[in-house]
């Protein structure tokens, strides 16, 4: 059962690190992302969501049964301590915007 469990996290990483890194490439071919706050502010969080789930998924396949290496520790902590900033800057960014738009929720 644990290998069933092993598979199917992996599995789901793995579709996770594909659409996220879909959208990431699809986004910046479609869309003038840099030309906006929020456009960079999705863009970023993104890229950081797609580089974890590379790690995760590289680390998974490449070492499916040792302990990760220090490698692995390092990148993860330092992916994880980037996301609470990232959406903090989101949150200001999204207020900063919709407040400049005039815009104070969905409904209006």
């Amino acid at each position: 059962m644990p290998d069933l469990i092993n598979g199917l996290a992996l599995l789901l990483v793995a579709a996770d690190f594909a659409t996220s890194l879909a959208f990431c490439v699809a986004y910046h071919l479609t869309a003038k992302w840099w030309a906006h706050p929020i456009g960079i502010s999705l863009m970023i969080y993104q890229v950081v969501m797609t580089i974890t789930m590379a790690l995760t998924a590289w680390r998974w396949l490449a070492w499916p049964d040792s302990k990760p290496a220090i490698f692995f520790e390092i990148s993860r902590t330092i992916i994880f301590a980037a996301l609470p900033p990232i959406l903090v800057w989101r949150t200001w960014v999204l207020i900063k915007v919709q407040r400049k738009e005039g815009r104070r929720s969905y409904g209006d």
